[in-house]
């Protein structure tokens, strides 16, 4: 199969899931390897295709549960990593979806990564590749301090989910 082809198919194949499909199926299911499915995203985004990278794979921006009337807002955190299961349990538990992580990085300026962490299952994958990959966090660069996009049912879940960060000193505060 030539490589434009392989890029229809992919591109086919998640227009029809609403699930994440990861790299290393794709490569399976084509036959090469991961690198070339990372390659082929790139090229798919580069054409136009809004295709987000998530905890456990590839989605269409639109297979992302819909936020539509979502309060949406960004938070700001100081933890270390040891926190960060829970700050993203506080929010789950709330029903919030964790859309990004940000930091300020003194150099690079706004440095950001896509999280859309959605459920249970989408933090465990997330923790488990931290863990496996000994990934680090964002937030290690700036003493903790981090902010987050996140979509919260509602003002009321805001508050409460914010006042929960809070208690946990998860939160920064004024």
């Amino acid at each position: 199969m030539k490589a434009i082809e392989r890029r229809k198919h992919i591109l086919s194949l998640l227009q029809k899931t609403s699930q994440p499909l990861s790299a290393n199926y794709l490569a399976k299911e084509f036959g090469v390897s991961r690198q070339v499915i990372v390659g082929d995203v790139a090229l798919l985004r580069a054409e136009g295709a809004l295709i987000l990278a998530t905890p456990r794979g590839y989605l269409l921006q639109s297979s992302l549960a819909s936020i539509e009337g979502a309060y949406v807002r960004k938070i700001v955190c100081q933890h270390g990593p040891k926190e960060v299961e829970r700050e993203m349990t506080i929010l789950l538990e709330g029903g919030a979806q964790i859309l990004d992580v940000e930091i300020e990085h003194p150099i690079y300026g706004l440095l950001s990564g896509k999280l859309n962490i959605a459920s249970f299952e989408d933090r465990d994958h997330f923790l488990d590749n931290l863990k496996h990959y000994q990934g680090v966090l964002l937030s290690n660069l700036t003493e903790g301090v981090h902010t987050h996009t996140v979509s919260f049912p509602s003002f009321q879940a805001y508050q409460e989910l914010s006042l929960a960060l809070m208690n946990a000193g998860i939160l920064l505060e004024d």
